[in-house]
């Protein structure tokens, strides 16, 4: 039989029968948050490859796949602006190909010379690169901030592989 003494909700006496505050229960319910903030990061990505998927199957026109493409890629990210730069294949200028945003009309179409800008860098060095203040990173071309009148101040540049060529 078991001790009838305890009576539900009291603790039983004596130095086992002390709680302290579990510090673990504090830990995991953070870890629990964090991973539950993880998977719900996951889904959105998930559902982000999905619209994509859709995209790219339901039209042929790639400038109406890319516009779709990177407003997907501004809303999921909260940017201001995205856009797209390829490489003329003769000259290794780059070229604004489309974009999304804030002064899009003003960016597309815009060269760069090779290596020039933050997308030069990316595009030369096959690298991605993150610029938390463009104020302080002397790869920025600032001349589209003056051209557009928007000061851009974070930037994620990320190459665009095709066959293993940027």
């Amino acid at each position: 039989m078991k001790d009838e003494s305890k009576k539900a909700g009291q603790r039983p006496s004596g130095k086992g029968g002390l709680r302290r505050p579990d510090a673990k229960k504090g830990k995991s319910a953070g870890k629990k948050k964090d991973s539950e903030k993880d998977l719900l990061q996951r889904i959105r990505e998930l559902e982000f490859l999905n619209r994509l998927g859709q995209e790219f199957s339901s039209s042929l026109n790639l400038p109406e796949i890319l516009a779709a493409v990177l407003e997907e890629v501004r809303q999921m990210k909260g940017a201001v602006a995205c856009s797209i730069w390829l490489t003329a294949p003769k000259t290794g200028e780059l070229f604004c190909t489309q974009a999304t945003g804030v002064s899009s009309e003003a960016v597309l179409g815009w060269r760069l010379k090779p290596k020039e800008g933050i997308a030069g860098w990316v595009v030369h060095s096959g690298q991605s690169l993150i610029v938390k203040d463009t104020r302080a990173d002397k790869r920025h071309f600032k001349e589209v901030d003056r051209e557009t009148g928007t000061e851009i101040r974070c930037i994620l540049g990320v190459p665009l592989r095709i066959r293993k060529k940027v």
